[in-house]
C-alpha cells in the first residue's frame, strides 16, 4: 500500500489514517499500553548497544521502528487524521522508550517531543567511546579459560563476548569474494581461541581438531568437545572413598583414577580386547588370557569361566600363573600368623605392632587394590623406595605395570611422598609434643594428624579441604577438639549402680573411622574405647609435668571418685559451740593419693600415676595434678543493661590498667564489636589528598608546655616564636610598676600541612590570656570583623562553579604588625630567660599579641588599609571580604584572623598578589587550599567537598566513644527534653565542652543542627538526660565522621530558600522553632535553626516568622553575590509548606490574628512586591527545612540529608 502521506489529497476514507489496518503502520493493538516494557534490561550508559538491538527488534515487531528511524515522518497538517494517528503512536513509542530507561535517563529526555529526538540524543551520548569496552571485551576473550565450568557455560561465556564485540565491529558488507575468505579468517580465530582456553584433559581432542584440514567451524568444533565431555561422564566408575583411607589429596599427589582432572588423558575410542572382545582393555592385560589379580571379586554366573581361564599361563613371564598365585598365598599366610601371635586387646598397642614400615601383606594388598580394574590409559607404572615388600616383579609384569625404583639415599627421587611423609610426621609430632604423650602412642598421633590434614584448607587446591574436593561438602569443624587434652566420658547407665560415678577421668586420643564418637584413655583402666558423651577441658593436659600444669589457667575440675571401701573421717565440732556441722566432715580419699589430714583442705584434687602395661621401660609419666580449685563461677549469661549496650563501659579502664594507651587504640582500632574502620576508609582517595588526610590525623599537637618541651621539634618552634617576637620589639622587660596586675600567657601548637600534605613547619604561638584584662584599664575597643562561615561555604560554591582556583595564606605573627596603645604588661612565657632578670620582671607590650582583645582589631586595621591601597573594595556584606576587578581577572580575598583564603580566575594575579602581601608582611604560601579554619577541603571534577573529619574523630576520641556503636539519627524523633526533668551533672564543664565542640561541628554538619541547638539551651544546668542525648548525637557522628557537603561544579547560581517552624515545640517556653535552609542553585550555603523570641498565637504565625528570617538571609545573600560579581536578576524562590503562611504573604489586609506581626509582613510583602521573592508551596516531605525544626525518623531523615546534597567522602567500600 503506498504511503498515504504522500498523496495531495486526503482520501475520504480515514480508517486508513485511524489504524484499523493491522498492517498500517499506525495500527495499534488493543494491548498495547504506554506502561508497557519492550526489553527485559533497562539502559543504565554503558549497555546501550546490547540495549539498542533489543529495542530495534521490540519497536520492528510492533511495526514502529520508522518512529525512531525518521522513516514515519510527521504530517504537516494537523486537522488531517493522519497527524493524530502519527501524533497517537510517536507518543506511545515514546513511553515504550521511557519505560527502557533508568530513572536518571528517562528525566533528561523526558521533555523530547518525538521520539526520534530521544533515539538520537542516546545514540549521540552513549554511542561514542566503544574503545575501553572493546580493550575490556579483548582482554576478557585473552584471559578467558575452562577452569572448573563444564565445556559448555565455558563455551556460552566466550560466545556472549564475541557477539558483543562483532556488535562494536561489525563486519562490513561486499559481494566480493573477500567476504568469505574474512569469514573463514574469522571462524578459524574464534576455533583457536575457544581450544586455547580448554582444560589439558582435551589435548588429544584439540590436537585432532587442529590436524583437521581445513578447520571445522566454531558449531563443528564445540560439538566434537562436549562429545568427548558427554563420553567421559558415562564412563566414570563411582568413586566414594572413605574419609579417612584417602588422605593428602594435594596437587601433584592426586590418585591414580582421578577423572576429569586436567591433567589426565583420555581416548575417545575404548580400546577392545582381540581375545575375549570386551571393551577397556587390550589383549596384553587381558584377564582371562594372563589370569585374575588376587582378591578379584567374581561374578556368580560368570564364577566357572573364570576359574577355568585363571589357570591360562603368560610365556612372557618367568613364573608360570599358578606359581604367582602360591607366592602370594604364602605371603599371605605369614602375614596372618604374625597377626594372630599378636592379639589385639582394650590395652595400648606396642610400638612394634604399628611400625614405620610395610609388611608384605600390606605391600600385596595396597598393589592389588591399585590394579584392581582395568585401566583405560596406555600405561601404568608404580614409583617405590627400596623397600623388599614392593619386590612383585611377576607381579608388575602380569598386570603391564612398570615399577621404578628410587637409588639408595636418594629420597628426593620420591619427593612427593617424602614430601607428604614429613608433612605427616610432623604434625603428629606437634600433637604429641602439645600433649606430652607417651611414644607408644604415636600411632594415634599419626591418625589425628591424618584426620586434620585431609580437614584443612590448602592453597594448593584452591583453598580447599581434600574431604570437601572428595566429597564436595564442607567438613564439621565443630566436633574437633584438642589432643590429648583431659576429659570426662559419661558412663553406661548398665555398668553403674545408684552411688556409682557418672563419669569417668579419660584422655582424648583422637577420631575412630566410621564411628561419631571420640576415642578415649580411661586413666584408671588403660582401656581404650570409644564414647559420644564426653565433657572436654581443652586446657588441661594430663601427662604435662607438674611444673607445666601450674602454667595452665585456673580450672575447677571434678576429682575422681572411686567405689573402693574408704574408712570415715571422725567429725569435727566447733568450739563454740558443740553442734557437728556437716561442712567439716572430711573427704573421700583415693587410695592412690592418700591424705595424711582429715580435715578440710583447699589442697589440689590429685590422679591417679599413668603407666601403661606395656612400657616398663619407659620412664614413668608424672602424675597429673589439676590446678587449685576456686569458688564456682556460675555460668549464666549477664547482659548489662538496656541502657548501656550502646558502649563499652570497660574501655576506660582496661586502657589504665595497661598503663598507657597505643597509637591504634586511641585512633579507635582496639578490639571492638564496632571498629572505626567499619565506618571510614581513605582507600578510594587521590594518593596527593590521601596523604594530607593521613598526616593531619597521625601528628599529633601537644596541649601543654610541658609535653611539648619534651620534642626537640617544638622546642626549636618556640624558639623561632621568641625570636620573631623579640625581633620585632614586641615587648621591652621592667619591673612591673605598683598598681599593675601583669596577665598570664600559654602557649598554643599548631601543625601546619602543605597541599601535598607534606609537613610544612611545627608552629608554636605564644597567645596572652586576654580574659584577665579589664576593660577602660588595658584595652578599649575590641571589635574586628572575621569571616562569616555562610561566606566562606558561598566562595566554595561559586569557585566551584566557576572553576576559580583556591589558595592559602598563613600570617607569621600577624598580630605583631599592630601597635598597641594601652599599657599592657604580661608575665615572662614559659621557656624565656633573659640575662639579670629577677622575680619582678615583666614584659610590657608594645606591640600587640595574641589572645589580647584589642590584638585581632589592630591587626585588621592595618591589613586592610594595605589592601585598600593596593585597589581592593572592601564588601559592604562581610567586611572580611575584599575583592578587585581588573578586565577579566577577578580576585575575592577572604581574611579570618591571619588565615587568608584566595579566590581568582587568574593564576599570574594570585601570584603577583602573593609577592605583594609578602613584602609588606611576612608570608607562607600553603598552596591549594587543602585545611582552612578547620574546614578539611578536597576537590575534584565534580565539585568541592567540604568536611571537619579530623575534628569529628578529635571530639569522640576526647569522649571516650571511639568504639561506640553507631546510630541511624542524631535524636529520638519521640525524645522530649526539658530544663526540669532528670537529676543535674555533678560537673557541667564535660556537658558544656562537648556541646560548644559540637556547635563547631555544624558548620559542615546541617544533619546534627537541631539536635545540638536543641542541647545549647540547656547549658546553664545540664542534666542527665541532655548528656545522654549529648552521647546519642556523637553514636550518630562514629556512623559517618567524614560527611560534610559537595558543592558541585555543574550547579547553577540563583538562590533557593526553604523556610519551616515547629509551632510550640519548647515545652517550657511554648515557643516555636526557626528553621531554614538556603541553596545556591544545589549548593547548600546558609541554615539556622533557633528559638523564636515570642510565642505565636497560631502556627501559621510560627511559619511566617520563619519566612521573614529566611527573607533577611537572603536577601544579605544577595547582596553577597553582588560583591563578588554574580549576577542575580531573577527573583529568589521561597519555599513553604504552610499555605496560610503563603496567604498571609499574599493578602494585603491585616486580619484580627495577624496585626501583631504586622512589621513582618511588611518586610516580606514588600520583597514579593519588589520581585526579589517569589514564593511558592512544597509538600511536607519535601520541605528540607523540616530537619531543622524538629526530630525525625530515619525514613524522612535520610531523604532530606540527601536533598542538601550531604556527601560521606570517606565512606568505607
Amino acid at each position: 500500500m503506498a504511503n498515504s502521506d504522500s498523496l495531495p489529497f486526503a482520501p475520504t476514507d480515514t480508517s486508513e489514517y485511524l489504524g484499523d489496518v493491522p498492517t498500517n503502520k499506525y495500527y495499534l493493538h488493543h494491548g498495547d499500553s504506554p506502561g508497557a516494557i519492550l526489553v527485559s534490561q533497562s539502559l543504565v550508559g554503558d549497555n546501550y548497544h546490547t540495549w539498542s538491538r533489543s529495542m530495534v527488534m521490540a519497536l520492528t515487531a510492533k511495526n514502529k521502528i520508522g518512529f525512531v528511524n525518521g522513516v514515519i515522518e510527521q504530517p504537516q497538517d494537523e486537522f488531517s487524521p493522519a497527524y493524530n494517528a502519527w501524533v497517537r503512536c510517536n507518543t506511545m513509542v515514546i513511553s515504550w522508550l521511557l519505560n527502557s530507561l533508568s530513572k536518571e535517563i528517562a528525566s533528561s529526555v523526558i521533555y523530547a517531543n518525538t521520539a526520534k529526538e530521544i533515539w538520537e540524543d542516546l545514540r549521540e551520548r552513549f554511542a561514542q567511546g566503544n574503545g575501553p569496552r572493546i580493550f575490556e571485551i579483548q582482554k576478557s576473550i585473552s584471559v578467558l579459560s575452562q577452569d572448573n565450568s563444564s565445556v559448555s557455560s565455558y563455551y556460552t561465556r566466550l560466545k556472549s563476548l564475541w557477539d558483543e564485540l562483532s556488535n562494536f565491529r561489525p563486519i562490513p558488507d561486499c559481494s566480493c569474494g573477500a567476504m568469505k575468505v574474512l569469514l573463514d579468517n574469522k571462524q578459524h580465530e574464534y576455533v583457536m581461541q575457544f581450544l586455547m582456553g580448554l582444560n589439558d584433559s582435551f589435548s588429544h581432542v584439540r590436537a585432532q581438531i587442529l590436524m583437521t584440514d581445513p578447520l571445522p567451524s566454531i558449531t563443528k568444533a564445540f560439538g566434537l568437545v562436549i562429545q568427548e565431555e558427554r563420553q567421559r561422564n558415562i564412563s566414570i566408575p563411582s568413586l566414594a572413598p572413605a574419609a579417612d583411607s584417602v588422605a593428602f589429596f594435594t596437587r601433584g599427589e592426586a590418585p591414580r583414577h582421578n577423572y576429569g582432572g586436567r591433567n589426565q588423558s583420555y581416548k575417545k575410542d575404548r580400546p577392545i580386547c582381540s581375545h575375549c572382545g570386551i571393551t577397556g582393555h587390550t589383549v596384553d592385560k587381558c584377564y582371562k588370557l594372563h589370569g585374575y589379580p588376587p582378591g578379584y571379586k567374581f561374578k556368580a554366573k560368570m564364577h566357572s569361566a573364570h576359574q577355568s581361564s585363571a589357570v591360562a599361563e603368560d610365556p612372557h613371564l618367568p613364573f608360570t600363573q599358578a606359581q604367582c598365585q602360591q607366592l602370594l598365598s604364602m605371603l599371605s599366610s605369614q602375614a596372618s600368623l604374625q597377626s594372630s601371635q599378636s592379639p589385639v586387646t582394650n590395652q595400648v598397642m606396642p610400638q612394634d605392632s604399628v611400625s614405620t614400615s610395610s609388611t608384605p601383606h600390606q605391600a600385596a594388598s595396597a598393589i592389588s587394590h591399585f590394579m584392581s580394574g582395568p585401566s583405560d590409559l596406555e600405561e601404568d607404572w608404580l614409583g617405590s623406595d627400596n623397600g623388599p615388600e614392593f619386590n612383585l616383579h611377576s607381579f608388575y609384569a602380569q598386570h603391564g605395570t612398570l615399577h621404578q625404583k628410587s637409588c639408595v639415599g636418594t629420597p628426593q627421587q620420591n619427593a612427593t611422598v617424602e614430601r607428604k611423609h614429613q608433612h605427616l610426621l610432623m604434625v603428629a609430632r606437634a600433637l604429641r609434643f602439645q600433649a606430652n604423650l607417651p611414644l607408644p602412642f604415636w600411632g594415634y598421633c599419626v591418625l589425628t594428624a591424618t584426620h586434620l590434614i585431609n580437614r584443612i584448607p590448602t592453597p594448593l587446591l584452591g583453598n580447599k579441604s581434600p574431604f570437601e574436593l572428595l566429597f564436595h561438602k564442607l567438613p564439621n569443624y565443630s566436633c574437633l577438639r584438642v589432643f590429648g587434652c583431659l576429659c570426662y566420658a559419661a558412663t553406661l547407665s548398665h555398668n553403674r549402680h545408684k552411688f556409682a560415678p557418672r563419669s569417668k577421668q579419660c584422655v582424648m586420643l583422637g577420631y575412630p573411622q566410621g564411628i561419631k564418637g571420640y576415642r578415649l584413655l580411661d586413666l584408671d583402666t588403660k582401656q581404650i574405647f570409644v564414647s559420644r558423651d564426653v565433657i572436654f577441658y581443652e586446657n588441661s593436659f594430663p601427662f604435662h609435668s607438674s611444673q607445666h600444669s601450674r602454667l595452665t589457667a585456673p580450672m575447677v575440675l571434678p576429682s575422681p571418685i572411686t567405689d573402693l571401701p574408704m574408712p570415715l573421717s571422725p567429725i569435727t565440732f566447733d568450739t563454740n559451740n558443740n553442734t557437728p556441722s556437716p561442712l567439716s566432715t572430711s573427704p573421700l580419699h583415693s587410695p592412690l593419693s592418700p591424705s595424711t589430714s582429715h580435715r578440710l583442705s583447699p589442697s589440689p584434687v590429685q590422679s591417679t600415676l599413668l603407666q601403661p602395661p606395656d612400657i616398663a621401660s619407659d620412664p614413668p609419666a608424672p602424675s597429673f595434678t589439676p590446678p587449685a580449685p576456686t569458688l564456682r563461677k556460675s555460668t549464666r549469661l549477664h547482659k548489662p543493661p538496656s541502657y548501656l549496650q550502646a558502649f563499652h563501659c570497660n574501655h576506660a579502664s582496661s586502657v589504665t590498667a595497661q598503663g598507657h594507651s597505643s597509637p591504634a587504640t586511641k585512633q579507635g582500632t582496639a578490639p571492638t564489636d564496632f571498629p572505626l574502620s567499619n565506618y571510614i576508609s581513605y582507600s578510594h582517595l587521590a594518593p596527593c589528598y590521601h596523604s594530607f588526610v593521613l598526616n593531619a590525623s597521625a601528628i599529633r599537637e601537644p596541649t601543654s608546655f610541658h609535653e611539648a618541651s619534651k620534642d626537640p621539634n617544638w622546642c626549636q618552634a618556640m624558639q623561632t616564636e621568641l625570636a620573631a617576637l623579640e625581633a620585632n620589639h614586641t615587648w621591652s622587660l621592667q619591673s612591673l610598676p605598683p598598681g599593675k596586675v601583669p596577665i598570664g600567657s600559654k602557649w598554643v601548637f599548631k601543625v601546619k600541612l602543605r597541599s601535598d600534605g607534606s609537613l610544612e613547619r611545627y608552629k608554636a604561638r605564644l597567645v596572652a590570656k586576654g580574659y584577665n584584662q579589664q576593660e577602660g584599664f588595658d584595652y578599649f575597643e575590641t571589635f574586628s570583623p572575621v569571616a562569616k562561615f555562610v561566606t566562606v561555604r558561598s566562595l566554595l560554591a561559586i569557585a566551584a562553579v566557576k572553576s576559580w582556583a583556591l589558595y592559602q595564606l598563613d600570617v607569621n605573627n600577624a598580630f605583631l604588625h599592630g601597635e598597641l596603645d594601652e599599657e599592657v604588661y604580661m608575665t615572662l612565657p614559659q621557656g624565656f630567660h633573659s640575662k639579670g632578670e629577677h622575680s619582678n620582671t615583666v614584659c610590657k607590650l608594645n606591640k600587640s599579641l595574641y589572645g589580647l582583645k584589642q590584638a585581632s582589631r589592630q591587626w585588621f586595621s592595618k591589613f586592610s588599609t594595605t589592601l585598600l591601597n593596593h585597589g581592593f573594595i572592601q564588601s559592604k556584606a562581610d567586611y572580611s571580604l575584599f575583592t578587585r576587578q581588573d578586565g577579566s581577572s577577578f580576585i575575592a580575598l577572604l581574611v579570618y584572623v591571619d588565615d587568608i583564603l584566595i579566590a581568582s580566575s587568574d593564576a599570574v594575579a594570585v601570584q603577583k598578589l602573593k609577592q605583594f602581601l609578602d613584602a609588606q608582611f611576612k608570608l607562607k604560601d600553603l598552596g591549594p587550599v587543602r585545611y582552612f579554619l578547620g574546614l578539611e577541603i578536597a576537590r575534584s571534577s565534580q565539585g568541592i567537598s567540604v568536611s571537619q573529619r579530623k575534628y569529628a574523630l578529635e571530639i569522640l576520641e576526647d569522649a571516650g566513644l571511639l568504639g561506640c556503636k553507631p546510630v541511624k539519627c542524631p535524636m529520638d524523633h519521640n525524645l522530649k527534653l526539658s530544663k526540669l526533668e532528670g537529676p543535674l551533672l555533678h560537673d557541667p564543664t564535660a556537658y558544656r565542652r562537648l556541646i560548644g565542640r559540637l556547635m563547631y561541628l555544624t558548620l559542615t554538619r546541617p544533619d546534627i543542627v537541631f539536635a545540638v541547638h536543641k542541647l545549647s539551651q540547656f547549658m546553664e544546668h545540664p542534666r542527665e538526660p541532655h548528656y545522654k542525648a549529648a552521647q546519642h548525637i556523637l553514636q550518630y557522628i562514629k556512623g559517618a565522621p567524614s560527611q560534610g557537603m559537595l558543592y558541585p561544579s555543574n550547579s547553577e547560581l540563583h538562590i533557593k530558600a526553604f523556610s519551616d517552624s515547629d509551632w510550640a515545640g519548647c515545652p517550657d517556653t511554648r515557643r516555636s522553632t526557626t528553621g531554614y535552609c538556603i541553596f545556591l542553585g544545589n549548593s547548600l550555603v546558609s541554615w539556622r535553626s533557633k528559638k523564636q523570641t515570642t510565642v505565636s498565637r497560631s502556627s501559621a504565625e510560627a511559619e511566617y516568622r520563619a519566612m521573614a528570617s529566611a527573607v533577611c538571609e537572603v536577601i544579605w545573600l544577595r547582596s553577597l553575590l553582588h560583591d563578588l560579581q554574580i549576577p542575580h536578576p531573577n527573583a529568589a524562590l521561597l519555599f513553604s509548606d504552610s499555605q496560610a503562611a503563603i496567604h498571609i504573604a499574599a493578602n494585603p489586609v491585616f486580619h484580627e490574628r495577624t496585626k501583631h506581626i504586622e512589621i513582618d509582613c511588611h518586610l516580606v510583602r514588600d520583597k514579593i512586591q519588589e520581585g526579589v521573592i517569589r514564593n511558592l508551596h512544597v509538600p511536607s516531605k519535601h520541605q528540607v527545612a523540616d530537619i531543622m525544626t524538629k526530630a525525625l525518623g530515619f525514613t524522612l531523615f535520610s531523604s532530606l540529608i540527601a536533598k542538601m546534597g550531604m556527601h560521606n567522602l570517606c565512606t568505607p567500600s
